[in-house]
């Protein structure tokens, strides 16, 4: 499946706060293609981008992308809550580009503390 056409295809139908977090994981991902197909960590929906990326994003995209995992999670079939962001550096393994999975920055509120490490909860992050 191509999540960048499915996720273009719901932008209509969303939130303007969840539109800004799709368009800028739409941008992350067309800067590394690899990245689309990735959106899965264990028992969690998950997306990755590097941390030179997330280091360059204003806060308020930043909780914009927060914001937008719901619709990630609900695509993956999981519960709008149970979903990580992970960081890391891009390179190369067996041929293929990848991402390092350095440290989860922002989990779901359902995702267990031991889960989720060093990561904030999305509650935390966007001061519920």
């Amino acid at each position: 499946m191509i999540w960048a056409v499915i996720i273009g295809a719901a932008l209509t139908s969303m939130a303007q706060s969840d539109r800004r977090g799709a368009e800028i994981w739409l941008a992350i991902t067309a800067k590394y293609p690899f990245l689309k197909s990735q959106i899965d960590w264990g028992n969690h929906a998950a997306i990755f981008i590097p941390e030179s990326e997330w280091a360059r994003l204003p806060a308020s995209d930043q909780k914009s992308l927060v914001l937008f995992m719901p619709q990630i999670a609900k695509l993956t079939g999981r519960s709008s809550n149970d979903w990580v962001i992970v960081l890391g550096q891009p390179t190369t393994a067996h041929g293929e580009k990848t991402l390092t999975v350095d440290r989860f920055v922002v989990c779901g509120d359902a995702v267990s503390a031991e889960d989720c490490g060093s990561g904030r909860k999305a509650s935390a992050f966007l001061g519920k």
